[in-house]
């Protein structure tokens, strides 16, 4: 997890629904700009937004601790 940003002008899509980001704070993971309760593990759909979770990938999909250890 490369940490979340703040802004007041954010145009950003969201990588996992699509949608614009208008809220003052998201994330920044991958490249790409997630709403907070979009970045989920893809395997056990665990949120990764809270504070001190890390996200891994593996074959361009986001992973928790848990699921990228398999």
């Amino acid at each position: 997890q490369e940490g979340g940003h703040q802004g007041s002008a954010v145009t950003q899509t969201c990588a996992g629904c699509g949608g614009r980001i208008t809220e003052r704070y998201f994330l920044h993971a991958l490249d790409r700009y997630w709403h907070n309760s979009c970045l989920k593990c893809h395997y056990c759909h665990h949120p990764l937004a809270d504070m001190g979770t890390s996200c891994f990938t593996k074959h361009g999909m986001v992973l928790c601790k848990n699921d990228y250890s398999r």
